[in-house]
């Protein structure tokens, strides 16, 4: 009773200095959450929204489970998992932070996972994406295949360690009696409108970090913009102030790597918001802790036996980024009506029904 008594009261003062702080820098926030919400816009949306259909797809479809058919035998003898595991683990490697999540909650509604188990491999299935690694290193292709290939290897190390320790299977083939029923035009908007709904719980957890880590440019908090350790702290909790350590230098580079793999505070609200309490997010935030320091570890010795040279990265940032924001948000916003009209018109039939 006083240890919840304790967390209350350190959350209101909490509370009561943050609404401080908005009122009076009521400017930075405003700023932060038009920023955040231009990123949604020009490059969420756009890059995330497709690969969250075909993850929807990929199961509700069953081709996770003819997939699977052909890992069998690796699953089972290289990693101790079954082929559906193995399968819907290779595509999150490519597919982005919150893909690998949802598509583990989908396998746990049909019965194939324990809640455990899908919490366990939420914390390996889980990765930045080539594309968007890159495009953070812009030109310097080494130093970002270096950075994915870590990430990549340290969860590929975690991920033996859990299939082997857990022996996680999904051997009930419990496929939906009403996904074979459904015309492929069914599939296809079903699977639109769901991940609609989880591109915009994304969006709304992104647009308030925005706002709120705005409020670190204070000069009480100045020390995250000029600090290497404050920098990475902001790195850690919202992932796009990573590209404050850019151009990347020989120290920088794991402390770059690290938060990309751990992918932040942000990201794991994002997959709280998505999956409605279906995983246990300690367990992912532990697994992601070991992840960065592996990835850190792995960086760390590349650097040391291979000088980083990443002077102009910051540059062919700054240039990729210029010409990104010239792109017009029109598609993504007609995109966004065009999910909500799904939405309202998915709900409306179910209630005729």
């Amino acid at each position: 009773m006083l240890k919840k008594l304790q967390v209350r009261m350190f959350f209101n003062i909490f509370y009561v200095f943050l609404l401080i702080c908005t009122l009076i820098n009521s400017t930075l926030v405003f700023r932060g959450m038009q920023n955040a919400l231009r990123v949604c816009l020009e490059t969420m949306i756009p890059s995330l929204y497709a690969m969250m259909i075909l993850s929807e797809l990929f199961i509700e479809s069953n081709f996770c489970n003819t997939l699977g058919r052909f890992l069998k035998i690796p699953g089972k003898y290289l990693f101790r998992c079954s082929g559906q595991v193995l399968a819907v683990f290779l595509f999150s490697q490519t597919a982005g932070y919150p893909v690998g999540t949802r598509m583990l909650v989908l396998m746990e509604e049909r019965g194939q996972l324990t809640k455990k188990q899908a919490s366990l491999l939420s914390g390996v299935c889980f990765a930045g994406g080539p594309v968007f690694i890159s495009s953070l290193f812009a030109e310097k292709k080494e130093d970002a295949a270096a950075v994915f290939l870590a990430g990549l290897l340290s969860n590929f190390v975690l991920f033996i360690i859990i299939s082997r320790l857990t022996n996680i299977r999904c051997e009930k083939n419990t496929d939906k009696a009403d996904s074979a029923a459904k015309t492929p035009s069914e599939l296809i908007t079903d699977s639109v409108i769901q991940s609609g709904k989880a591109v915009l719980k994304i969006c709304a957890m992104i647009i308030m970090f925005g706002g709120f880590m705005s409020l670190c440019e204070m000069p009480v908090f100045g020390f995250l913009t000029e600090n290497l350790y404050g920098k990475a702290l902001a790195g850690f909790l919202e992932i796009s102030r990573i590209t404050t350590f850019f151009p990347c230098s020989y120290g920088t580079l794991p402390i770059i790597g690290a938060a990309l793999s751990f992918g932040g505070v942000c990201v794991l609200l994002q997959l709280s918001a998505i999956t409605k309490g279906k995983i246990h997010i300690g367990y992912v935030l532990l697994i992601r802790i070991a992840a960065a320091f592996i990835t850190w570890i792995l960086l760390f010795l590349r650097c040391k036996f291979l000088p980083v040279r990443s002077e102009e990265a910051f540059a062919s940032f700054s240039a990729v980024n210029s010409r990104a924001y010239i792109n017009s948000p029109l598609p993504s916003v007609l995109l966004i009506i065009m999910t909500f009209m799904l939405i309202f018109s998915a709900e409306s039939k179910n209630q005729h029904k």
